[in-house]
């Protein structure tokens, strides 16, 4: 059975981290939680969306990096085929 809302360990064993990463990504208001008392929550929805944004940001990072780096060859007197076989060592 899956449950909709989790604490502080049942959310670190989901995304296999640590507990101390989780509060720390709480410190910062990095992740969605709920403080109940002097207790976290939270609702397992928002971590799964939480998670897909971050990983979609991660991505788009890198393909605008990508995207510079491949610029600054080109500005610099590269060819395409620098450009890739340079691309090919870094994957």
């Amino acid at each position: 059975m899956s449950k909709d809302i989790m604490t502080v360990r049942e959310v670190a064993d989901y995304l296999g981290f640590g507990v101390t990463k989780i509060y720390k990504l709480i410190e910062a208001r990095e992740i969605p939680a709920s403080k109940i008392g002097r207790q976290y929550r939270f609702l397992k929805a928002a971590v799964d969306t939480w998670l897909v944004r971050n990983i979609i940001s991660e991505d788009r990072e890198f393909l605008a990096l990508i995207k510079d780096v491949r610029e600054d060859f080109v500005n610099a007197g590269y060819t395409q085929a620098d450009i890739d076989k340079t691309l090919e060592k870094i994957r």
